[in-house]
């Protein structure tokens, strides 16, 4: 019952604090070697002083440990968004609906993105392994992390 509650409460916040401008819509994104297919969804987050801001969703039940770990279905998700969001910023709320607090990606590398992305659809059209990303990544000489650097270099935000 406490689960049920707290993702309940959860789900209520997320509607009071954001508007849906599109619920889950399935999308296709091209790239240079094939196509990624999913689905994703865009609300606007109104901050004081800046206006709507159009932000892409990404909920999960459990905060990860390491945060600043690139998920390639979320970059995914956020290149396919960028394609039909017409204003100049398009951020990611990352929602855990069971347990840890909310944080936004304000800025994306969308050159990187789309690099990292072609990368590793180019490595399953191969048919080779392709990399994990996980807690080997923080010692990483050349970490994939740099995809969600902001222009001022501070790109994620904790909404505490």
């Amino acid at each position: 019952m406490g689960k049920a509650a707290t993702f309940t409460r959860r789900v209520n916040l997320f509607l009071l604090n954001y508007q849906v401008l599109h619920p889950y819509q399935p999308y296709t994104l091209r790239l240079d070697r094939g196509d990624v297919k999913g689905e994703n969804a865009v609300v606007l987050w109104s901050k004081y002083r800046k206006g709507d801001i159009p932000m892409l969703v990404d909920p999960f039940l459990r905060r990860p440990r390491y945060v600043k770990t690139p998920n390639y279905t979320v970059l995914a998700q956020w290149l396919a968004a960028r394609q039909d969001v017409d204003a100049v910023e398009l951020g990611i709320v990352h929602l855990p609906m069971l347990s840890g607090e909310r944080w936004l990606t304000k800025d994306v590398n969308e050159p990187l993105a789309k690099q990292w992305l072609n990368h590793l659809v180019s490595e399953a059209a191969d048919k080779r392994d392709s990399p994990r990303t996980g807690p080997q990544c923080t010692s990483c000489s050349r970490p994939c992390s740099k995809v969600f650097t902001g222009p001022e270099g501070k790109d994620w935000d904790n909404l505490k």
